[in-house]
């Protein structure tokens, strides 16, 4: 069976998950716009680190399911890699993941995705623009304590110190640099 972008597999519904195998790695899944507005409740799965056999031996129910809806679109996929390891998510980010180890939790920037919705376009490209107003002022921080407020304030004026002296040395950099040349030449 060939799935076409339309028709491709949907990802499993709560109810689906929630008969599958108690635990089962089955991940909430989560994009710009679910963080941004409502959810979809979306699942995926993730048996990264797990071959094809460890899946069908510990998680049949999970196994089954990728066989029916993931399996036939793998073996007619152009990308070796993703014919061979079939049960597992298309990407898997093996930086990201090492980043993540041992966190409990960790905060997604959601900043870049607002701001392209949000702001305008411009140019002959419709390249997009950053506008404070409309990016900035917009976008919709949680609520939060006072303490959390002044902990992520003052961490961010620690970036942007940061930030502000690697600035100046590169301009230093660049002016020494400068200077030299136009003392050599």
């Amino acid at each position: 069976m060939t799935y076409t972008r339309l028709s491709w597999p949907r990802l499993p519904t709560v109810a689906q998950k929630n008969r599958l195998e108690r635990g089962a790695p089955i991940r909430p899944y989560r994009n710009g716009r679910d963080l941004t507005s409502r959810s979809r409740d979306a699942w995926v799965n993730d048996c990264y680190g797990l071959t094809a056999q460890e899946v069908r031996d510990r998680y049949l129910k999970l196994y089954q399911w990728l066989t029916e809806r993931v399996k036939p679109e793998r073996d007619v996929n152009t990308d070796k890699d993703l014919r061979e390891k079939w049960w597992l998510h298309r990407r898997n980010n093996e930086d990201m993941r090492r980043s993540l180890a041992g966190l409990d939790r960790y905060i997604v920037t959601v900043h870049a995705i607002w701001a392209l919705a949000a702001g305008g376009r411009l140019g002959v490209g419709n390249d997009p623009r950053y506008n404070k107003t409309r990016c900035f002022e917009t976008f919709p921080f949680p609520d939060m304590k006072e303490v959390q407020a002044q902990e992520i304030g003052d961490l961010a004026e620690r970036i942007d110190s940061h930030r502000l002296i690697g600035s100046r040395s590169e301009l230093k950099r660049r002016t020494h640099s400068a200077r030299s040349t136009v003392l050599c030449c």
